[in-house]
């Protein structure tokens, strides 16, 4: 089963391992509020074996000059 990220209107962004046919949303664990599933780019590659925020910003973020391809994300290539 694949993690999606999803968002709380009152707790924020959390991560929730979902079936594929169950992934539009979910209760919240800490409120139990309905959280919407966020769209977000796969994590592809190795290295970290935690969370996809822990590599900072998204990449091509604009105040890192680039994207991936060119080393400006923050991500280890």
């Amino acid at each position: 089963m694949p993690y999606y990220d999803y968002r709380c209107p009152s707790c924020g962004v959390f991560e929730q391992r979902r079936p594929m046919d169950q992934a539009e949303s979910t209760e919240c664990p800490t409120c139990k509020q309905t959280a919407a599933r966020m769209l977000s780019a796969p994590h592809i590659g190795g290295g970290s074996s935690g969370s996809a925020y822990e590599a900072g910003p998204a990449c091509g973020a604009p105040s890192m000059g680039g994207g991936c391809g060119m080393g400006g994300c923050g991500h280890v290539h």
